[in-house]
């Protein structure tokens, strides 16, 4: 399995590859930009493990073409 870090840098790789910023991501997935610099920084543990939490880091991953269940 991937280290957490190693998966950050790959989400955070992925996102610049598209050319976009943090922030437009934030408000083309309406998710909060503090929850997509936690996951970017890959400090899951400060993200509540709930239905929704999941949910967006699912949305996230699918956008960026990225496979999620690591982090599920």
């Amino acid at each position: 399995m991937e280290k957490l870090k190693d998966i950050a840098n790959k989400i955070v790789n992925s996102r610049e590859s598209k050319k976009k910023k943090i922030e437009e991501v934030s408000s083309i997935l309406n998710i909060k930009l503090d929850f997509l610099r936690l996951i970017e920084a890959g400090k899951l543990s400060k993200i509540e493990d709930n239905i929704y939490s999941r949910g967006h880091i699912r949305t996230y991953l699918d956008w960026l073409e990225i496979d999620p269940q690591p982090l599920l």
